[in-house]
């Protein structure tokens, strides 16, 4: 029996009436097995509720911290006493609005769409056509948008503003967190390149620092990039000579001579096992994957030789806002010569949308997937970005 091509699943998901439920099959069974976000979940959380828009599409925000009393300890009273009032700590915000973005959109022309369904009709189905469709068009479409929320993160967490200057769309300031001006720090009387510099000496004065200007107990940690990280920080004197001490410890030697323990100990995983247990003043150091990919250029939102010192935990969230043409698809201003099938996808942060649209007498069948999302800072009172290619006092 001949192969019904237009009655077939590949076919259907352009179609408004079932496109739906077969596109969204394709979406998670397929397309979204193949990819997976790469950094941005790691310190920001998706905020359920999404921005409501304006009527032309805007949804604007307000990121609200409150920074806490300082810590200190309880006052003695006598019995029945009361304790002494304190204020609420200061408030502080920042507003922005979300930014839509979209892929580049795929297209099948209508002579391209009657040539593969030509090629389909000797075969008993259309699976290796919904495949090519969900691994080569949808999965780098939903790819695209990861790397864009992972480029913004990073520069969130690592500049304190987020400035989307990537893709050939517009170029637009998002927002800028109010963080304080004296937790921009330099790295010391060295910087971190320097062959006499310590590291890890530094790393504890500023952290000591801080935690006494923040007055918090909260568990904090330091972030610093896969290449800082392997080609400074692990090559560092100071550093180098702490992980070989503690892994001479760790084996019961007590002669304490480094310079007959090999080399290839120095590694990231030794570091965390052999050094921070063992440095009192020091927290987890977490290392950011910072590559993105931009037009074929290899980009980065966190700039090498930057480090930050904040919270553990998440640095944000991920807010969402409703997109205003997939709603205007959804009612009866949408041109009836027009076809729209669309389904959620990236836990709900991104929409993929299949079109059917006239060109001239014949039809277009479109692909894109758009996201209106952006990454906020919740920590940006207790954020400290410290600058290891700046000499400065601590």
């Amino acid at each position: 029996m001949k192969f019904d091509f237009r009655n077939s699943s590949y076919n259907k998901m352009w179609d408004s009436t079932e496109g739906r439920t077969i596109l969204s099959y394709v979406v998670k069974d397929i397309a979204e097995q193949y990819i997976e976000p790469v950094y941005f979940p790691t310190a920001f959380r998706i905020n359920p509720s999404p921005i409501p828009t304006d009527q032309n599409g805007v949804a604007a925000f307000r990121v609200n911290a409150v920074s806490p009393e300082r810590a200190t300890m309880m006052d003695a009273r006598a019995p029945l006493g009361e304790g002494r009032l304190v204020e609420g700590g200061e408030a502080f915000s920042y507003t922005g609005s979300i930014t839509d973005f979209t892929s580049p959109v795929w297209k099948e022309t209508a002579a391209e769409r009657k040539y593969k369904a030509d090629l389909f009709a000797s075969l008993d189905d259309d699976a290796a056509a919904v495949k090519a469709f969900a691994e080569n068009v949808v999965a780098p479409q939903i790819k695209a948008g990861y790397m864009a929320l992972d480029y913004m993160a990073q520069m969130a967490e690592s500049t304190g503003k987020v400035v989307y200057d990537k893709g050939r769309g517009i170029k637009t300031n998002i927002y800028k967190a109010d963080i304080p001006a004296e937790n921009f720090q330099k790295f010391g009387d060295k910087v971190a390149t320097d062959a006499d510099a310590k590291i890890i000496t530094t790393l504890v004065q500023i952290e000591e620092k801080y935690r006494n200007l923040f007055g918090i107990a909260t568990p904090m940690q330091w972030k610093m990039t896969k290449k800082f990280f392997t080609n400074v920080f692990l090559k560092n004197k100071e550093v180098q000579e702490q992980i070989k001490i503690y892994w001479l410890l760790e084996k019961g030697i007590s002669s304490l001579d480094t310079s007959k323990v090999p080399n290839y100990i120095i590694t990231e995983e030794n570091f965390n096992k052999y050094v921070v247990p063992n440095i009192d003043g020091l927290s987890p150091i977490k290392i950011v994957s910072n590559v993105q990919v931009d037009n074929g250029e290899l980009v980065s939102g966190w700039k090498d030789g930057i480090i930050t010192f904040s919270p553990a935990g998440y640095a944000g969230e991920i807010l969402t806002s409703n997109i205003l043409d997939v709603s205007m698809y959804a009612s009866d201003m949408i041109n009836d010569a027009v076809a729209v099938a669309s389904t959620s996808a990236a836990n709900g942060l991104m929409t993929v949308i299949n079109m059917v649209t006239p060109n001239g007498m014949f039809k277009d069948y479109l692909t894109k997937v758009v996201m209106a999302a952006v990454p906020v800072l919740t920590d940006f009172r207790y954020r400290v970005i410290v600058d290891t290619t700046q000499i400065g006092t601590i």
